[in-house]
């Protein structure tokens, strides 16, 4: 009564979304059915036309002899002949296009008990999975393995050659696609659309804050004569390298942390052709986005303000790029590896709270001891600051290529961890 009722709406051209574990719904109600296979659609067709074009129209289903697995393959040959058939448990389908032809076969090899029906969709489903798991593209290739050695029990060349060849089949890893990535890069800006408001405003004034606080307030107090500016002056580009890794590495942490292991929206996502490595290029291309739009507003602040003298000034925007980008895929590798999400703690408080207050950000760092002020002049953070600084205030160009290359070789170094960080938690 149900489908009939489910009937007459679609007659009426009504589309209807039904949730449903049991196949036979899907056969009757569903107008296409779309097979998945490791992330890529296989088949797509109505249900009817599915089965048709998989297996015969009629199936027979047989109990096999309980006692012992060779007593059941024995049998199967015996029974099916030449026919079409499937091994389901203990059950045995073999397929034919005529009843009588199936039954009259079957008897006259002394089958048992037996029951014909039409084929059905799950039928023609495992027979699909059991012909894709059987393709050469999807299985290693069987190397004939060699005795093992007399008293010694060790493994021929075959079964090394094969153990080779598996490892490098489970080493294979997908190549990103810039196409798939762009999906989830707009999956953000869709969902960042409805949220911005709550989202976008703590982002823009907390640099603007520190700004006032210590480049301002504090700087009243600060000689700027041992600095060759004013202390704000100092201060207005270091908290725009700030701006940028705040804006990228927030985003690849906690957010992409909800989505991996509360929202579960990447499991989702890995069922169409989207691949792992696709989601991590993706989260990357929107993390930098995020970037380029905060440094973008911060530095516009801080020149209508007149700590922008430089009239390279405009070029730190996306010059800080590959600094955000070396603290996103950071931030992805750590979030690839913790399990849970009070780990970050430990990421923003020993990590980026350090960089931010040694990197030369507030104060010079040759007033460090000179094993501190070494480590402080090697990190990411304090070659975004001088790069931020001699765009915005020297205009030193050659200087601010130095430190640029600095960051795209980092960045490029930490691009392929990153972008292969999820990959055991979507396809464990």
């Amino acid at each position: 009564m149900l489908w009939d009722l489910l009937d007459t709406l679609c007659a009426t051209g009504k589309t209807l979304v039904i949730t449903t574990h049991y196949l036979e719904e899907v056969e009757r109600l569903c107008d296409r059915v779309t097979v998945l296979r490791a992330g890529r659609v296989r088949h797509s067709s109505h249900p009817r036309r599915l089965i048709a074009a998989t297996l015969p129209r009629y199936a027979v289903e047989l109990d096999l002899p309980a006692p012992g697995a060779a007593a059941r393959e024995a049998t199967v040959p015996r029974l099916a002949g030449e026919r079409e058939r499937l091994r389901v448990g203990n059950r045995l389908l073999v397929f034919g296009d005529s009843v009588a032809d199936l039954t009259r076969g079957l008897a006259a090899a002394g089958a048992g008990d037996r029951l014909a029906r039409p084929t059905s969709l799950q039928d023609a489903l495992h027979a699909l999975d059991r012909r894709e798991a059987a393709t050469p593209t999807d299985r290693a290739p069987v190397t004939p393995a060699a005795p093992p050695g007399p008293r010694t029990g060790r493994r021929g060349a075959g079964d090394r050659q094969g153990a080779r060849h598996r490892a490098r089949t489970r080493r294979a890893l997908p190549v990103p696609s810039f196409a798939l990535a762009r999906r989830i890069w707009w999956r953000d800006l869709t969902l960042f659309r409805k949220s911005y408001r709550t989202t976008i405003v703590p982002n823009f004034f907390e640099p603007v804050f520190s700004l006032a606080a210590l480049g301002i307030g504090l700087g009243f107090y600060v000689d700027g004569a041992a600095l060759g500016s004013s202390y704000a002056s100092f201060v207005a580009p270091g908290l725009l390298a700030v701006t940028a890794m705040n804006g990228a590495v927030f985003e690849v942490t906690y957010n992409v942390f909800v989505r991996l292991r509360h929202a579960r929206s990447y499991d989702a996502a890995v069922t169409s052709p989207v691949e792992p490595p696709d989601i991590a290029l993706g989260e990357l291309m929107w993390a930098l986005t995020r970037c380029l739009v905060y440094t973008g507003v911060y530095l516009a602040i801080v020149a209508a303000l007149g700590y922008a003298p430089a009239s390279t000034a405009p070029l730190a925007v996306p010059a800080l790029l590959p600094l955000g980008l070396v603290f996103a895929c950071a931030g992805l590798i750590f979030t690839g590896a913790v399990r849970a999400i009070n780990a970050y703690s430990y990421f923003y408080t020993l990590v980026l709270t350090p960089l931010t207050l040694l990197s030369g950000v507030f104060f010079p760092t040759r007033r460090l001891p000179p094993v501190l002020r070494a480590v402080a002049e090697a990190s990411p953070l304090h070659h975004g600051v001088e790069l931020s600084r001699a765009l915005v205030i020297t205009g030193d160009l050659p200087a601010a290529a130095g430190h640029l290359g600095w960051l795209v070789a980092l960045s490029l170094v930490l691009l392929g961890p990153a972008l292969y960080s999820l990959q055991r938690h979507l396809c464990a």
